[in-house]
């Protein structure tokens, strides 16, 4: 699958994250990029939105703008990097849907593009979002009933991961046989097509 992945469970709140972006946006001459904020009430206006676009800038991109895809449709992303906040999972994969952002991930991989998702952003692409409901809780405040994402990972990525919640992931892995990896913040995953790193 030709993919290009950098997942997090709390974006570049650990320097090893950040010193990995740099690299692969030199590796690649990343210039522009895309920070999707739709997962987050506050849009772009959240302070950890304002903060990613000031570090994506400072690590080396020359242009980053922000992007809201609630009510979108007919997308049309050209950057070479789509970053995807986190916050409510279950709005974020509605709209995603909606709008048709698999699309754009997919034409952004064949360019030879980057995806990072940041808790939420990085969920959406496990094959589905039942973890959001029964591991570390989101509400479902948009009333969504099919919770099937993206499939581009094969394994449920838990963020925000603490010992208390492996009562939890045990029985998510009994009731569902599903395959579970999880992530404690400042921790993430690096994806090149069939290439795995953990960070």
């Amino acid at each position: 699958m030709n993919r290009h992945l950098l997942l997090t469970s709390s974006s570049f709140s650990h320097k090893k994250i950040q010193d990995f972006f740099i690299s692969i946006v030199k590796e690649h001459n990343y210039k522009t990029a895309t920070i999707i904020t739709t997962a987050n009430p506050k849009k772009e206006k959240a302070l950890l939105a304002e903060k990613t676009k000031d570090q994506i800038l400072s690590f080396g991109c020359k242009e980053v703008s922000f992007l809201d895809i609630e009510g979108k449709t007919n997308l049309n992303i050209q950057s070479d990097i789509i970053y995807v906040c986190g916050g409510n999972t279950f709005a974020l994969l509605k709209y995603a849907k909606e709008s048709g952002l698999l699309e754009q991930i997919q034409q952004l991989f064949d360019r030879g593009g980057l995806y990072m998702g940041s808790s939420a952003g990085s969920l959406i692409l496990s094959p589905d979002i039942e973890s959001a409901s029964e591991i570390n809780p989101d509400k479902n405040k948009v009333g969504i009933s099919d919770l099937s994402a993206f499939s581009i990972i094969d394994f449920a990525f838990i963020p925000h991961y603490r010992e208390s919640m492996d009562a939890k992931i045990k029985l998510f892995q009994q009731k569902t046989q599903k395959k579970v990896c999880v992530f404690a913040d400042g921790s993430a995953i690096y994806i090149k097509n069939n290439k795995i790193k953990t960070l």
